[in-house]
């Protein structure tokens, strides 16, 4: 009698510090929801069991936050701590039966190839932003050139990524996938509403992301200073949180911008934010992918970004569907640009309706599926056996 063949269940874990606010946070949320709705079972483990969840996460999507996360307050401790944390993943992965464990940003991929050695899951690296840029701990910075090659695969988010990896770390297997955009957006937490944070008359210029010096949020202060004399009705507001919020404050304070500088911090109805603005603005030193600046397009809003590594520049045709900027952290520059659009109400619009196309070329379920591509990939050879009745 014909034999039947016994197909295996896809298991998928996923590995990252934390799910408060950001955008590897929401890709990881997103991501899991994505393949536990094709038929694999999917669970997310966490290292931070400090930072509450921001980004929900559908029923079938199992969740574990491992113990470990304390600060380490000398090399001994954190030695320690890494070790406790290394023995209690090694745990899970075993009694998960995982069959992929995908590591989301740099240190947890290290990790992610490190715990599975011996166990018979493949692990895949998946970088969150640009590597030669973001600063991380030198000893995590060696295991990455050392172990990425033996990764099953390594996901960056631009084709620059994906040639410093290969050229730093001798990796092969590597995709490049950027993040998909759908709307509407989710809403999360209770959020601050535009209308009782800015008067309904004045026209906003809005900036989103964590408050530290990679987004660039002073240059953009001194560039909106540059221009406050000549549009003194509009208002900037920098959606997010971060270490940089008292400096940023006191700087705006110094130069006379205070009331006309608004830092509401994390906010879960960031769609409404978007469609408030007149103009959003990144001001980025380097990015990985700028989620930020593809949900403002997707809004049809005009966009204006530093020219940085990576991402703007493949997601705006300068003059077209937004402006770039250069040299990367030039205020002045920056003001030019912005000025342009704050004067001319048409540019805007024109830009506006141009930008939507990215709602096309990064579709969710396109992106999706060039997940599901990679992840296949490295999947182990299925199991079959055969019954005769």
């Amino acid at each position: 009698m014909a034999g039947t063949s016994v197909k295996q269940e896809r298991r998928l874990a996923i590995l990252i510090t934390h799910l408060g606010p950001g955008g590897a946070e929401r890709v990881s949320a997103d991501l899991a929801g994505d393949f536990a709705q094709s038929g694999w079972s999917v669970t997310i483990i966490t290292l931070d069991q400090s930072v509450p969840d921001f980004y929900p996460l559908i029923p079938s999507v199992s969740r574990i936050s491992l113990p470990g996360g304390m600060p380490s307050g000398n090399p001994l401790t954190a030695i320690l701590n890494n070790i406790s944390r290394f023995r209690a993943l090694r745990r899970t992965l075993r009694s998960l039966r995982s069959d992929v464990l995908l590591g989301m940003t740099s240190q947890c991929a290290v990790l992610a190839i490190l715990v599975s050695i011996g166990l018979p899951n493949t692990a895949v690296a998946a970088e969150r932003n640009y590597p030669s840029r973001l600063r991380i701990p030198r000893a995590w910075h060696c295991l990455r050139k050392t172990l990425y090659r033996h990764a099953a695969a390594v996901v960056v988010q631009s084709d620059s990524a994906r040639q410093w990896i290969r050229h730093y770390t001798g990796a092969e297997n590597i995709a490049v996938i950027p993040n998909p955009i759908s709307l509407p957006l989710p809403s999360h937490a209770a959020g601050l509403s535009p209308d009782d944070c800015v008067d309904p008359s004045r026209p906003v210029l809005l900036a989103v992301g964590r408050l530290t010096p990679q987004k660039g949020f002073a240059q953009l202060i001194e560039a909106f200073g540059q221009l406050h004399q000549m549009f003194p009705e509009w208002t900037l507001v920098i959606v997010g949180e971060g270490p940089q919020r008292d400096a940023l404050r006191k700087m705006a304070d110094a130069h006379g911008l205070g009331q006309y500088v608004l830092m509401p911090g994390t906010t879960g109805n960031i769609a409404r934010w978007y469609r408030r603005a007149e103009i959003f603005v990144l001001s980025s030193a380097f990015e990985g992918f700028p989620n930020v600046l593809l949900e403002a397009m997707a809004h049809g809003k005009a966009v204006v970004s530093f020219n940085c590594q990576t991402g703007p520049n493949e997601l705006i045709d300068h003059g077209r569907n937004g402006l770039l900027v250069e040299p990367v952290g030039d205020p002045t520059n920056l003001a030019k640009a912005l000025a342009s659009l704050m004067s001319s109400p048409e540019h805007r619009e024109s830009l506006g309706a141009a930008a939507v196309e990215v709602l096309d070329r990064y579709r969710r379920e396109h992106v999706v599926e060039r997940w599901q591509q990679a992840l296949n990939g490295v999947f182990p050879p299925e199991n079959s056996k055969e019954s005769s009745g």
